[in-house]
């Protein structure tokens, strides 16, 4: 009975406006994520997701900084070095589906960004 009240719950929060509070505060976001069952590894979705609308108020030229404190630590991480050039990559599962968000930084600041599914 409880965890229906939970799911009641979270979809009320998000039904008006949740998405955009959980945005503002990582902390607040993972707790709710924590209890509804997302970001438990081995439980059939990434540890680090974050939402499509987070994933679109990641600007272009942000630092790393800023990009952690809006969506948290990410699932993996890998750094290139190819021509002097190092590019350092975040990636986050998608919350409600199935694939991956890249994030992509060179000296601290967002270059790219790129969302990859299964088609």
């Amino acid at each position: 009975m409880k965890w229906i009240l939970l799911i009641v719950g979270v979809v009320v929060f998000f039904a008006v406006g949740g998405s955009a509070v959980l945005a503002k505060v990582p902390e607040v976001r993972d707790r709710v994520g924590e209890l509804v069952g997302e970001g438990k590894a081995g439980a059939g979705s990434a540890a680090a997701q974050i939402s499509s609308t987070e994933f679109v108020q990641v600007r272009r030229g942000a630092s790393t900084r800023s990009v952690r404190a809006l969506v948290g630590a990410p699932e993996t991480t890998h750094t290139a070095k190819v021509e002097g050039l190092e590019v350092e990559c975040w990636y986050y599962g998608i919350v409600g589906a199935t694939g991956t968000y890249q994030l992509c930084f060179v000296d601290g600041k967002l270059t790219a960004r790129a969302r990859f599914a299964r088609s």
